[in-house]
């Protein structure tokens, strides 16, 4: 997977919503995912977080924002699902120091709220990191 292109796909998405005032994920979307919340119910849809997985991912770089955000869903009103995720859909990917992570989704920049992009490839001699 190729980390710049991913950033700048997701930057792109970003920069149309600002522009627009419309999220990327439409509302429809949400409903048909079933994520809304019920009518009159009073609680919200869970946050959606995707953490995006890659060759060379930096451990503390993904690791941390999963954990805390996980553990929000304890102290707020909101759930919050973090899914590992990467570009070329399910598969293995070998951290840094070479920590096997799995990701079983593939990622899906419409299904997400809150896209997670780790840092990584700074250990690696040959590439300047990203």
């Amino acid at each position: 997977m190729n980390r710049r292109t991913l950033l700048r796909t997701a930057t792109a998405l970003g920069a149309v919503g600002l522009a627009t005032g419309v999220s990327a994920a439409p509302a429809a979307a949400s409903t048909a995912a079933g994520t809304a919340s019920p009518s009159g119910s009073g609680r919200r849809a869970p946050l959606r977080a995707q953490v995006v997985l890659f060759q060379g991912v930096e451990e503390l770089d993904l690791a941390a924002p999963y954990e805390v955000l996980s553990a929000s869903g304890y102290f707020s009103d909101r759930d919050v699902e973090v899914r590992y995720v990467a570009l070329d859909g399910p598969h293995t990917a070998t951290a840094a120091f070479v920590t096997r992570l799995r990701a079983d989704r593939r990622w899906a920049p419409e299904e997400a709220d809150l896209p997670i992009v780790p840092g990584g490839g700074y250990a690696r001699r040959e590439g300047p990191g990203v």
